[in-house]
């Protein structure tokens, strides 16, 4: 079965490169313009990995990351963030999130951190 990716980033162009380097991998993936959308698709959907942009319209990343924390009725998956702003990282540490990338990252940096945090195990 394959692992799935929750894309949330305003940015199309790069919601569609991160899609076609994932799929690549067989990965399946999932896309959001912002937090409000992706919440919606967690309802019927359980990703395996969040892909996260801090700043979007509507509902920013770190207001995103903290409602999908919230939600009691099932384990949150990991979310690893992506993001151009390098003092947005004290941001997300202090929410939890240790997982960070920023933009533009290297390519095979970025798929090594998306393996480790699918397969914690280093089962693939």
């Amino acid at each position: 079965m394959r692992k799935r990716v929750l894309i949330v980033d305003d940015d199309p162009c790069l919601q569609s490169l991160l899609q076609v380097i994932l799929e690549l991998e067989d990965y399946e993936v999932i896309l959001a313009e912002n937090g409000l959308v992706a919440l919606e698709k967690l309802e019927i959907i359980t990703p395996d990995l969040i892909l996260l942009d801090l700043s979007m319209p509507h509902m920013d990343g770190l207001t995103f990351a903290q409602a999908v924390q919230q939600r009691s009725s099932h384990a949150s998956p990991p979310i690893l963030i992506l993001t151009a702003d390098v003092n947005a990282k004290a941001q997300a540490q202090q929410m939890g999130c240790n997982n960070f990338c920023t933009k533009p990252f290297e390519l095979r940096q970025f798929l090594r951190e998306v393996a480790k945090l699918i397969y914690p195990l280093g089962i693939l």
